[in-house]
This record gives structure tokens, C-alpha cells and sequence, in this order.
């Protein structure tokens, strides 16, 4: 496989890093071809794959790498002539952009790193995979790099049985909960920032957002959970706690603590009982906690369950009519009651589902709202209520007909043409 830079632009940084994993027995060539330029294998190594570091400056590239078994940083100057040639199985792994020409501290660094994501302890997962398809999850932070490194542990009983290892398929999510979660045995509970709708659209997951009501836009989540005990749980929306310790129990849910969702965990096609479900969250809410209960007193967490709050794409939540949201009951509630009705002058409603968000503001009712534009026609005016959203009744000299206004005197005309 062939790398190879593109030309240079004025934006672009004056040293360019590129990190390789040079498995034993393979190369990475510092040329255009395989045939030509100088090339680097990796001595005898602690490991199977060598950590290498490339810089690139003008017309001149250093290799970098560590000597087996020590902390010594080892490099090699070579000419460059614009591209990478890697043998099979060389992967290249990060780059990154800089200004200045990298300490050797900073090269130090990064392949010790490395070198300490390959050690076999670090490795060695705690569970053997069975012989048979399973989902795995993972929770991996983009940086450091290694983080993204997921290894499977393969234990086989006998030797003469053909082994066949494959990955079916492979999903990266955003995750918008802190990993771990704070458990507790009768609570687990995590802090999750909501994307912006900008976000969303820099992500291509703009699709979850619901608009049904303009003034109150909401984000498809999805809440996972992984438990030791096969239970039935409760989990609800929370405002963030100071200490972002988790919540209370409420006796009787209020404000946000109404949205969530139910969940029973089951051991049915993965690893450990295991349950998932979808809440639309508010999107004018920067940050806010989830937390999980057990329905049944008898069942408690577990010191490895876990809660994870992220996006899946292409997933469509069932949505009540607008001016409603959904409980955690699995209910369609009203997000307007008398109270929140009567609390805006004429014209004017709460922001978004104030069931919710109880200390929404009042604002304008907007150009979409049923008789807006027989107020702006003049035909109509806005009234006070607490029955009815953006309420307006007719001007004098005009009656209601369904759903439209009308001159009593025009009506009649036309009538009997």
C-alpha cells in the first residue's frame, strides 16, 4: 500500500508526524515504489509489532523507533521524495501537524505510549470470546490513539480443530455520557452533554432531532445498559446536581425527572443481560444526569454494570403529537397545563415543553401557530387562556367558521349567488 502526500499548502504545518505499526518480517519504505529507496524493518522487538515514528520536513524524513527492551530512541535520516510505500499488514495508525520540529521528548513519549498499549498485561482481556457470533461494546476515547485499540483474546482447546476468527460488523457511535458511570446498588447514574443542533449537522446526525413543534426541538438518545442481574429498571431525565452526585429519588416525578424510559435487561444475543431504550431530550439543555433504578428492591447493581448514553444513527423514536412528550411510563403527556397557559401575556406561550423545562421563558408565538396569520390579517386577535396554546378569537364584525374567519355579510352574499 502506498501513501502518498498531497501537495503542500500555505496552511498546511511545517513538520508532518505519521505513526506506523510495523509488524515482524514486514517493511516500511520510505519511497514511491517498493523496489526503491531506503526502507525499515524492525529489529527483534519485545513485541510482534514495532511502534514507528516518521517526521517529514521539506525533502528529508526520520525514522524513529524504540530499542528492543529499552528506552532508547533510535533514528535514521532518509531523503523523501513524497510518498510511504507499507508492506502487508503495516498500518498506519495517526498523524499529526507541526509547527516546530518535535522534541525528542514528545517522539519519547508517544512510542512508549504505544509500547505500554502492546504489553501483554495490558492486553490480556479478562474474558475468553465463545464459539459463537457475539455482540461486543466498547466504550474508546478518540485520544490517545490507543485508546481506538480493541484485542481479542483467543484461547483454543485443541489444535487439530480449524479456528475461524471474523468481524461481521463494526459501528462507531458518539458517546455523550462520562464513562464510567457512578454506580450505587440501588442507583446508577451519569452526567450527559446534549449536542447543539450545529453539532449534530457536523456529525451528518441532524435526523434525530424531532421538530414537530418549532419551539420545542428534542434529540433522539439512546440509553444502553449492561447489568450482572437480569432486571427490570426505570431510567429518568435529572437536571445536573451540584457535585454531579446522583439524584434523589422522587416520590413523585416533577419537571424532567417525568421523561425517560423502561428497561429489562436480558442475556438474549450478547454478552451479559443486556437492554436498550430511546428518550427524546431536550436540545436548549447544555447538560443534564440519567439515572437508572431497579423496579424490584430485591435487585441491586453489580460493581461492573454499565450506563451509556449515545447516538445511534438512523433511529427513529415513536413521537407523541406535538405539545406532548413521552414519560418514562411509556405515555404521552401533556406539555402545557392550565398553569403554564395563563403564565405569557396574549401572544405569547413557554419555550418548549414546560412540563419539562419549568422555567422556560415566555416568547412569541410563532408565524406556524393556528391563527397567526388572521392576527397579522387583522381579522383576529390574540386572548388570554388556560385551555388552549396561542389562543386569539375574532375582531368584531367576524365570526369563526371552522377553521377560518369570515365577514358575516361576504358569507351570506356568496351563499346565495
Amino acid at each position: 500500500m502506498r501513501l502518498r502526500l498531497r501537495d503542500r499548502q500555505s496552511s498546511d504545518p511545517t513538520w508532518l508526524l505519521l505513526q506506523f505499526e510495523v509488524p515482524r518480517e514486514r517493511q516500511l519504505r520510505i519511497s514511491c515504489t517498493y523496489a526503491g529507496g531506503p526502507s525499515f524493518e524492525p529489529l527483534q522487538n519485545h513485541s510482534d509489532v514495532a511502534a514507528v515514528l516518521l517526521t517529514i520536513h521539506s525533502d528529508s524524513a526520520t525514522v524513529y523507533h524504540l530499542a528492543p527492551n529499552t528506552q532508547t530512541l533510535i533514528d535514521q535520516q532518509h531523503p523523501f521524495d513524497g510518498c510511504v510505500f507499507m508492506d502487508s499488514g503495516v498500518a498506519w495508525v495517526e498523524s499529526a501537524g507541526f509547527a516546530e520540529e518535535p522534541e525528542p521528548a514528545e517522539l519519547l513519549r508517544r512510542l512508549l505510549r504505544t509500547r505500554h498499549a502492546q504489553a501483554p498485561a495490558f492486553t490480556k482481556a479478562s474474558d475468553v470470546l465463545p464459539a459463537e457470533w457475539r455482540r461486543e461494546r466498547r466504550v474508546l476515547t478518540v485520544n490517545p490513539v490507543e485508546n481506538m485499540l480493541v484485542r481479542l483474546h483467543l484461547r483454543r482447546e485443541s489444535y487439530d480443530t480449524p479456528v475461524s476468527v471474523g468481524v461481521d460488523d463494526v459501528q462507531l457511535a458518539p458517546v455523550l455520557s462520562l464513562f464510567p458511570p457512578q454506580r450505587f446498588e440501588d442507583v446508577l447514574c451519569a452526567l450527559v452533554h446534549v449536542p447543539t443542533e450545529d453539532d449534530l449537522r457536523q456529525i451528518d446526525l441532524d435526523a434525530l432531532i424531532a421538530e414537530e413543534d418549532v419551539h420545542d426541538k428534542r434529540v433522539h438518545v439512546t440509553l444502553s445498559l449492561e447489568t450482572e442481574r437480569e432486571c427490570a429498571f426505570v431510567a429518568r431525565l435529572h437536571p445536573p446536581e451540584q457535585g454531579q452526585t446522583c439524584p434523589a429519588a422522587s416520590d413523585l416525578p416533577s419537571g424532567l425527572e417525568r421523561a425517560g424510559c423502561s428497561l429489562s435487561t436480558t442475556p438474549a444475543n450478547v454478552r451479559g443481560n443486556y437492554a436498550e431504550c430511546q428518550v427524546e431530550v431536550p436540545l436548549d439543555v447544555r447538560t443534564l444526569m440519567v439515572a437508572v433504578r431497579p423496579e424490584d428492591e430485591n435487585c441491586t447493581f453489580g460493581a461492573q454494570d454499565s450506563l451509556v448514553v449515545w447516538l445511534r444513527p438512523y433511529t427513529a423514536l415513536f413521537s407523541c403529537e406535538s405539545g406532548q412528550f413521552m414519560d418514562a411510563e411509556g405515555n404521552c403527556a401533556n406539555c402545557h397545563d392550565p398553569e403554564s397557559l395563563s403564565a405569557c401575556d396574549p401572544g405569547e406561550r413557554r419555550a418548549g415543553c414546560p412540563a419539562l423545562e419549568q422555567d422556560s421563558p415566555c416568547i412569541h408565538c410563532s408565524s406556524n401557530s393556528s391563527g397567526a396569520h388572521l392576527v397579522l390579517s387583522n381579522t383576529a386577535r390574540w386572548v388570554e387562556s388556560n385551555t388552549s396554546l396561542c389562543a386569539y378569537e375574532c375582531v368584531q364584525g367576524y365570526f369563526r367558521d371552522g377553521f377560518w374567519i369570515a365577514h358575516p355579510r361576504r358569507l351570506i352574499s356568496t351563499y346565495w349567488r
